[in-house]
C-alpha cells in the first residue's frame, strides 16, 4: 500500500480542466457561467451537477488509509506503523510529534478534519469506499426539483438547461446587464419586456407551434 497526495496545484489544474470541459472556453478561460463551482460540485440531489472538488476528493482518497488503520488491516504496511509509530495506541488518540515522516503527518491532518464516526460510515461491505465518505462530507439540504431535473427520459443537454433555470442562473440579458453593457435588456424575440428566465419560458411556451 502507497500513499500518494496531489500537489495543490496538480489539483486546482484538474478543477479547471472540469469547468472548461462543463462551461467551454474562450481563449484560456471559461466561458461566463453563473454558478460557483461549489454549487456544480453538489451532489444532484442537493442542487448541484455531480461533479467532484478536487481538494474534497483527494481526501476522501486519503482518508482510506487512516480507515486501514483504524481497522487494523492485515497489511505490511499497517503492520509498520502500528510498530513504528503507534505501539498499540488508538490512531484517534495518538499525539502528534514533529519527528514522524511526512505522510503519517498528512494522515494525522485528515484525522483533525474528521472523526471517528464518519470513517466507520465509509465502510461498505467491509471496504472503505471513497465515494460514500465524499458524500458524508457535503452539508446541503435537497432540493424538491432534482428528481424533475435529472429524468433519464430527458436529452442530456436539455436537463443542463433545466437546472440552470430552477437555480435562476441562465444567462438572460437581466442577469448579463449586471456585469456587460448591453444595448438594451429586452427580449430580443418580442422586444416587449426585459429578457429574464420566467419570461423567456413564457415565451417559448405560448408561441404558435411551441405547445
Amino acid at each position: 500500500m502507497s500513499i500518494f497526495t496531489l500537489p495543490n496545484k496538480v489539483i486546482a489544474a484538474i478543477d479547471r480542466r472540469c469547468r472548461e470541459f462543463l462551461w467551454g472556453t474562450t481563449g484560456n478561460r471559461s466561458k461566463l457561467h453563473f454558478p460557483s463551482w461549489e454549487k456544480v460540485c453538489l451532489l444532484k440531489k442537493y442542487g448541484g451537477v455531480g461533479f467532484r472538488e478536487g481538494k474534497k476528493w483527494n481526501k476522501a482518497l486519503m482518508a482510506k488509509f487512516l480507515w486501514a488503520i483504524a481497522r487494523k488491516q492485515d497489511s505490511l504496511w499497517v503492520k509498520w506503523i502500528n510498530s513504528i509509530y503507534l505501539k498499540g495506541q488508538n490512531v484517534w488518540s495518538y499525539p502528534i510529534k514533529q519527528d514522524v515522516s511526512w505522510y503519517f503527518k498528512k494522515l494525522m491532518k485528515i484525522r483533525s478534519s474528521t472523526d471517528e464516526i464518519s470513517i466507520l460510515l465509509a465502510e461498505k461491505g467491509g471496504k472503505f469506499c471513497a465515494k460514500l465518505f465524499y458524500n458524508l462530507q457535503v452539508e446541503a439540504q435537497e432540493v424538491k426539483y432534482s428528481r424533475a431535473v435529472w429524468n433519464k427520459l430527458i436529452v442530456p443537454k436539455h436537463i443542463f438547461i433545466f437546472w440552470q433555470a430552477c437555480n435562476v442562473q441562465l444567462l438572460t440579458r437581466d442577469h448579463l446587464s449586471k456585469f456587460l453593457s448591453l444595448p438594451s435588456t429586452l427580449c430580443p424575440v418580442c422586444e416587449n419586456d426585459i429578457e429574464t428566465y420566467t419570461h423567456t419560458f413564457y415565451l417559448i411556451v405560448c408561441l404558435p407551434g411551441k405547445r
